[in-house]
């Protein structure tokens, strides 16, 4: 299953989940950061506090969920899931795209875990 996800060998597992797992640390600490920082400090919840768990739910859903799916079910573009009729293809998109954020939340705790033991 591992080797599925991530890649055969572990050369191609550490290149894979290397660049992955460094921004997903950061854009953890950063999310953690601002959720913390106005309940310590006189930090005020401005207007781009609400960037961060946007920034969160993009890095789940493109760089842990989009790749997977996509080995898994074998969309290698969006427009094949828009190829048929639109509006069947736009709901299948928006539940691929909840599906992807979803298993990229699974799939990144599990490649960070796998990236922090190969180092």
């Amino acid at each position: 299953m591992i080797s599925r996800m991530f890649g055969d060998s572990d050369q191609e597992q550490f290149s894979f989940l290397a660049w992955r797992s460094i921004v997903t640390l950061i854009v953890t600490v950063l999310a953690v950061l601002c959720g913390v920082l106005p309940v310590f400090g006189n930090v005020k919840h401005g207007s781009s506090s609400g960037i961060i768990p946007l920034l969160f739910a993009c890095v789940m859903l493109f760089v842990w969920g989009w790749p997977v799916l996509k080995r898994m079910f074998g969309f290698a573009t969006i427009g094949s899931l828009l190829s048929g009729n639109i509006i069947v293809g736009l709901f299948i998109l928006i539940c691929y795209i909840i599906l992807a954020y979803i298993v990229g939340i699974i799939v990144a705790v599990f490649g960070v875990l796998r990236f922090l033991c190969k180092r």
